[in-house]
């Protein structure tokens, strides 16, 4: 069994992948902010900032934004008997308070997604990012705001597949869907590849698959990365069926 994510990045796709990267209509926007390549903690930390603090913004409570972090510290409790700094929770925005707590709270995020990594665990009061990464993820957070602010009006976030798992793939939680658009983020350095268009596609199929009804009016698979402030997007009705055929019934396992 597995996560829509750790399926992705470790299946063999055929050659070029399911859906090439080629294949994808890339649009560029600039604000003319260049991002500092000095920053000092994990870039799956950074990510995760830049997506629960977003989601802060977009006026989800905290309780939602940070949903599985609390549920990671939950477990972290109960497994290893451990006390949490409270002050961990005071994030009220893009202060540079908030960010750092948001930092060490996301590295909980480990206890709920994957316990068998949890081991290297180490203490969030050691997660000290530098003013170089704070200011990225304020950049990266006002940059994907200013995005859906022009973009289409989110429907979900942090959407589930309730009913679409399966017993290859039973768990996975997406980032947005908006009115015909699902929307992935990602924060990468480098340009998307064949692992992050798989997941867009098992999102999609699985979301079909489920009983959750705002996937009924999707028509676009998308990534969003706020680090090159770039959008790549493909209208589903232009992927072959038989490919979406061969995902479903190859990859997910339906």
């Amino acid at each position: 069994m597995a996560s829509v994510t750790q399926l992705a990045r470790t299946y063999k796709q055929p050659y070029g992948g399911y859906l090439p990267v080629r294949t994808f209509t890339k649009k560029q926007f600039d604000d003319g902010i260049e991002l500092s390549t000095n920053e000092n903690i994990l870039p799956q930390l950074i990510g995760l900032a830049v997506d629960y603090l977003t989601r802060l913004c977009q006026n989800q409570s905290f309780e939602t934004a940070f949903s599985i972090s609390l549920r990671g510290i939950d477990n972290y409790k109960t497994i290893t008997h451990q006390s949490v700094d409270s002050s961990m929770m005071e994030i009220n925005g893009l202060d540079d308070k908030s960010i750092i707590n948001a930092c060490r709270l996301a590295s909980f995020d480990v206890w709920y997604r994957n316990l068998a990594a949890a081991r290297t665990f180490k203490d969030p009061a050691l997660i000290q990012p530098n003013a170089e990464t704070i200011n990225n993820i304020k950049t990266m957070v006002t940059r994907t705001l200013t995005f859906f602010d022009n973009y289409e009006p989110i429907v979900e976030n942090g959407f589930t597949m309730p009913g679409g798992y399966t017993a290859t793939v039973d768990s996975g939680d997406g980032d947005y869907l908006t009115t015909h658009t699902l929307v992935d983020l990602k924060v990468s350095k480098q340009n998307i590849n064949s692992k992050y268009t798989l997941q867009l596609a098992m999102y999609y199929l699985m979301g079909m698959h489920s009983i959750n009804p705002n996937f009924e009016n999707i028509e676009t698979l998308a990534i969003f990365n706020p680090r090159l402030n770039k959008l790549y997007s493909r209208t589903i009705t232009d992927i072959d069926h038989d490919v979406l055929t061969s995902i479903t019934s190859d990859v997910i396992a339906y």
